[in-house]
């Protein structure tokens, strides 16, 4: 179920409130008669309420100014059964912004601040359990010089309450050159990890070791497109290729039956590109 309400001066100002709420439930495991290596059959199940509620507010400081604001939360309770292994969680998420958005001759910026909080609490396995705050501050501005040139520039501060104070800058430039358009883009981002990912989805919680040195993880990352049109048809084309140091890999733990998350040695290096063309 999900509401929306909207709210707009036809001025400038402009609200908009929704909240949704999923219940769903799901099981599974062997089919009647069937059992797993240890002779006995298994189950596993899984039910899941989550609530969430978010709001966007833009309103008018003068001809040139905006001040956007945004808040969200979600709330979600699972009670999971892993054969005779059972545990019920909670995940939360609470998010503000607050911005101001302005233009100033060949200039569009951006400034702001924001906190998120994310938090997980398990009944039965308290050593999972993790809560992160991270207030920060933001800015941004794009240039254009020229009428076939944009440029932008952007930096985040994240001040975490566990992995300390971490900078993600980038840059970025669009060019129109006649009938093409080409965008290019390099920068830098961070990442706090938890105990859970597609890896994990359907390992029991009894089986997961709890974070213990694992750092961030932190990516360069570049990329840059060209495309235009030929009539009927628009041909676009990509690169790509991004470095993930510090990478999070799940592994066998000292501990008999346990796993853990461990950081990589190495960085993870991807490289790639694609053509689209559409008729």
């Amino acid at each position: 179920m999900r509401q929306r309400l909207l709210w707009n001066d036809n001025a400038g100002d402009s609200v908009l409130v929704t909240g949704g709420f999923t219940a769903e439930g799901r099981s599974g495991g062997t089919i009647d008669g069937g059992t797993v290596a240890n002779g006995a059959p298994y189950q596993q199940t899984l039910d899941t309420r989550r609530g969430d509620q978010g709001s966007v507010a833009d309103f008018r400081l003068g001809q040139d100014q905006t001040l956007n604001l945004r808040g969200s939360f979600m709330g979600s309770d699972q009670s999971r059964l892993w054969g005779n292994v059972a545990d019920q969680e909670h995940h939360g998420t609470l998010f503000g912004e607050a911005s101001i958005t302005g233009q100033d001759a060949s200039h569009t910026w951006t400034l702001g601040t924001a906190i998120q909080q994310d938090i997980y609490h398990s009944r039965n396995f308290r050593p999972l359990d993790y809560s992160y705050t991270v207030p920060a501050l933001f800015a941004q501005d794009e240039y254009s010089p020229a009428r076939w040139l944009t440029l932008a520039a952007s930096a985040r501060a994240d001040f975490h309450n566990r992995y300390g104070t971490f900078l993600s800058p980038r840059l970025s430039a669009l060019l129109r050159l006649d009938d093409w358009t080409v965008r290019g883009s390099v920068g830098e981002g961070h990442y706090a990890p938890t105990p859970f990912t597609e890896e994990t989805a359907d390992i029991p919680s009894d089986r997961i070791m709890p974070l213990r040195n694992g750092g961030l993880e932190t990516v360069h990352a570049a990329s840059v497109d060209a495309g235009r049109s030929f009539g009927p048809i628009s041909l676009n084309v990509s690169l790509f290729a991004s470095s993930i140091y510090h990478p999070q890999r799940l592994e066998e733990a000292a501990v008999p039956d346990r796993v853990e998350f461990v950081n990589a040695q190495g960085p993870t290096r991807t490289t790639g590109g694609e053509v689209l063309a559409t008729y």
